[in-house]
């Protein structure tokens, strides 16, 4: 079974297009816990999605919640897959070594050319160039990290930029 755990609805940026609506909702270590019971149910592999708004903003749920799944593995054998997708801006040095030891695997939300017009601060600022920093980081820790990207109307017409640009970014970052 796959699960997706909704872990909050807050988030750090405002990405113009999103269809979260922002709040201070927020997922308990208790009903992490009874979903991956219920994921465990009838199957020897469960796969887990962390997401949100930003999830790292919950990272010690995310912490958590894996410490409680490896216990659940040493005991019973279980096997567990992990997944996160992030905008990207609150990776770091700690998060990415936790995450490469545990097999997290990490999809990273990035618009290319159209990321400040999309994606910015609460304040307005666009959140470009705090992911240039961030690339480099993610593909020293995850060189087969996902990169992903919103098209909508208002980005159509850069959509090749896009592509090329994340493409770009991660041969030159490796």
């Amino acid at each position: 079974m796959q699960l997706t755990l909704h872990v909050t609805n807050q988030c750090n940026i405002r990405c113009r297009y999103c269809f979260v609506e922002l709040g201070a909702e927020r997922m308990s270590l208790e009903v992490a816990k009874a979903a991956v019971q219920l994921g465990m149910k009838d199957t020897t592999t469960t796969g887990i999605l962390f997401y949100g708004g930003e999830p790292l903003l919950e990272r010690q749920l995310i912490y958590d919640t894996v410490a409680y799944t490896q216990a659940i593995k040493a005991e019973t054998g279980h096997t567990f897959h992990y997944k996160m997708t992030t905008n990207g801006t609150l990776l770091d040095e700690e998060f990415l070594k936790f995450s490469q030891k545990t097999n997290l695997s990490i999809g990273f939300s990035h618009d290319g050319p159209a990321q400040n017009d999309c994606r910015v601060f609460p304040n307005g600022d666009g959140t470009s160039a705090v992911l240039e920093e961030k690339i480099p980081l993610l593909l020293k820790y995850h060189p087969y990290a996902v990169a992903m990207s919103v098209v909508d109307p208002s980005t159509v017409h850069k959509a090749s930029k896009i592509v090329r640009k994340i493409y770009g970014a991660v041969w030159s970052a490796c």
